[in-house]
Formats: structure tokens, sequence, C-alpha cells
């Protein structure tokens, strides 16, 4: 299982993106905030805004976008890290080009 498998069955591309914008925009203005609380007491340039505050907007859009992407809200974390480790048996069924979950 990798960092960009599904493992929350409930999540879309839609909602993952809506929790990376939501993430991207608080991480930005708390990085905002705190480059301007140490840029008014003079303890940091003016053009490092320019890097603090980008640094920050990745951040929380990749936090936001994994938090929705990998970690079901409904599910006790020991129940879903049980489930993590057992990998499911194929379905013999179904092709596994046209496997769907």
């Amino acid at each position: 299982m990798g960092f960009l498998d599904k493992t929350n069955p409930k999540a879309t591309p839609e909602s993952a993106r809506a929790w990376a914008i939501g993430g991207a925009i608080v991480f930005g203005l708390v990085g905002f905030f705190l480059w301007f609380l140490a840029w008014s007491r003079d303890d940091m340039p003016f053009r490092f805004v320019f890097v603090i505050v980008p640094g920050m907007i990745a951040g929380g859009a990749l936090a936001g976008w994994a938090i929705e992407w990998q970690l079901p809200a409904d599910v006790e974390y020991e129940e879903w890290a049980e489930a993590a480790k057992e990998p499911k048996p194929p379905d013999p069924e179904q092709s596994p080009r046209t496997s769907d979950p």
C-alpha cells in the first residue's frame, strides 16, 4: 500500500480536491499570519513571504488531500488500521483490468 493508494472508500476526486483547497487556504493564512508577526517585529525580511506562504499552501493542500483520500471519517482508527494491513483477496469473477472496488 503506497501513499497514493485510496483507502477511504467514500472519497471521490472532488471531495479530495475540496479538502486540498481547504487545507491550502487554512495553511496559507496561518503561514501569512506567522510571517506577518515576525515581519512586524523586524525579525524577517519582506521577501520571505514569497517562500513561506507558498510552502505553507503546498503543504496544506497535500495534507488536506491525504486526510480525505486515505482516512475514513466514520471508522475507528484501530479498525481501519487492521483492515489496511489485511489485503483483500481478488474477486475471481472480475478480470484484473475491469476490477473496480
